[in-house]
């Protein structure tokens, strides 16, 4: 198998790594911000915002600073593509945990105290789903055996995402509480979006697989 990282990409890899764990605290911070909107923390929500805000912005500046320096130095000639690939893939979990507590904090739905923990407890699978992800990233630049397996736990932790999501569907849609129609669509819409984030996790895992199996050959 080849060796994706030699002595003189230590620097790179260390950079890879602190990229890593933006998006991982992006990810961190925008559950958090879930829980905080949910239990009408609004100060805390908005601090969250805030700090998501500023982790996004930075994450982006690492991804710039990593495909520069890819391109110039020509540092993973053979791998470059997957790389930077799967980089660019980790970029829109942190832009849409962003974008979905900016739109939490415009539109403001009304979160019924019957569906609340259901939605901190997809937000959390969310995040576990991506946390898992990472590992995988992680063992791939490091070459590690485990990559399937942990790409398959990927997979669990979308499939539970999956099942918060239809229980908070059928909650909204066949509850006796009078909610207006459109507000019922309203709630679809950020379940759907938080639903999102696991979606692309098990996206970027295939990706993974797939880019695991070339590295095999």
């Amino acid at each position: 198998m080849k060796k994706l990282f030699i002595n003189r990409n230590k620097e790179l890899e260390n950079e890879i790594e602190v990229y890593l764990l933006s998006i991982h605290n992006a990810t961190l911070t925008f559950n958090e911000g879930v829980g905080d909107y949910v239990k009408n923390n609004h100060k805390r929500f908005q601090e969250r915002i805030d700090k998501l805000i500023d982790i996004e912005r930075q994450a982006d500046d690492q991804l710039k600073d990593l495909k520069y320096k890819l391109y110039k130095y020509n540092l993973i000639p053979d791998f470059s593509g997957d790389v930077l690939a799967l980089l660019d893939s980790l970029d829109d979990i942190s832009d849409a945990s962003k974008q979905i507590l900016i739109q939490l904090s415009i539109e403001k739905p009304n979160i019924y105290d019957y569906l609340k923990d259901d939605f901190i407890k997809l937000a959390e699978t969310s995040l576990k789903c991506v946390e898992t992800l990472l590992g995988g990233v992680r063992g791939f630049f490091s070459n590690s055996k485990a990559v399937e397996e942990i790409v398959n736990r990927v997979y669990f932790y979308e499939a539970e995402v999956d099942k918060i999501e239809e229980v908070l569907k059928r909650q909204i849609f066949n509850t006796e509480i009078t909610i207006e129609l459109s507000e019922r669509m309203h709630l679809r819409y950020f379940i759907n979006k938080i639903a999102q984030i696991s979606d692309t996790a098990e996206q970027i895992a295939l990706k993974l697989s797939i880019f695991k199996l070339k590295r095999n050959i």
